[in-house]
């Protein structure tokens, strides 16, 4: 239902590019309010909300710059249009909803914080002595560093974009280990993670920063061969497949996986885990359909 919904989002956007393509993405850049003991938070209904503060100035400007250019600027012109399509959609129906209506008339709030990196919902906005609910409200959390913010901030945003349309339904995966981009996991998770991986892709073609460039094309390294082979998903060798083998479609193909009968315990663990995360694939034999369709890599 999901897919069929943003299917359906992208073939009006489309459509409507003519009508909708002007528009520009107000934004709000935020902090986090802190005391002596840390970051305050505020509880509402059982759970714990932060309180935000609006920030402004030369603290900001390097990013603002960034937002004005490239794929960054591409993807608020697209939260902007999404905003529109869903607030059109609630205005035409019979009964309107006057709570949805207002959220996705808010602007774009994003949160500067270290090891910021993910889209989320709900806070409260401290202005001056006043404290303003919006616990319904999304925003995104996003590291301060400008080099930092450009790299992922397209790939969360994208996943931000996902939430507009789940209507409140935040994925909910199967247990399971992390996701990597060579995993086989679910439909749903390849396909909210391959998402932002191509915003990811679009960002690195579109950016004028050239070691942003270099990074992920080791233009600016020695021993290429040894990074090339890296299994360590922590390392460049994650940052780098997902840009040129996601291009060259690679996780198409099946994987070479380490076997090793009568494995037990924590050693069946390390063997499971490495296969997990394994990169070295089979040029010769492509994955069946379903294993492509829950490959981040491939969707």
């Amino acid at each position: 239902m999901k897919k069929t919904i943003l299917i359906m989002f992208f073939f009006i956007f489309f459509m409507n590019i003519a009508a909708y393509g002007n528009e520009k993405s107000a934004y709000i850049f935020l902090q986090p309010v802190n005391d002596e003991k840390g970051q305050v938070f505020r509880e509402k209904d059982g759970k714990k909300y932060p309180i935000l503060e609006e920030i402004s100035g030369d603290r900001v400007k390097p990013i603002e710059e960034l937002l004005r250019d490239g794929m960054p600027a591409l993807s608020l012109r697209l939260d902007r249009m999404e905003k529109i399509f869903i607030l059109n959609q609630k205005q035409e129906a019979e009964f309107k909803d006057e709570e949805t209506l207002k959220i996705f008339a808010e602007p774009l709030y994003i949160c500067l914080i270290k090891g910021g990196n993910r889209p989320k919902c709900g806070f409260f906005l401290k202005k001056g002595d006043e404290v303003i609910e919006k616990t319904k409200v999304f925003y995104i959390e996003m590291p301060p560093e400008a080099n930092q913010f450009e790299k992922i901030f397209s790939h969360e945003h994208g996943h931000l974009l996902d939430f507009y349309l789940s209507n409140y339904n935040f994925p909910c995966s199967p247990t399971r280990p992390v996701h990597t981009i060579s995993a086989i996991t679910d439909f749903e998770m390849a396909f909210i993670e391959g998402w932002g991986e191509h915003f990811e892709i679009m960002t690195i073609d579109m950016t004028k920063n050239q070691e942003i460039r270099d990074f992920y094309n080791l233009n600016d390294m020695k021993g290429k061969s040894y990074f090339f082979y890296l299994q360590d998903m922590l390392t460049i060798a994650q940052s780098f497949k997902r840009y040129l083998w996601v291009k060259g479609n690679l996780f198409a193909f099946k994987k070479n996986n380490y076997i090793a009968d009568g494995l037990t315990g924590e050693e069946f663990n390390k063997n499971f885990m490495y296969n997990w995360m394994n990169y070295s694939f089979s040029g010769g034999e492509l994955k069946n359909a379903q294993q492509m369709l829950s490959c981040e890599g491939v969707c």
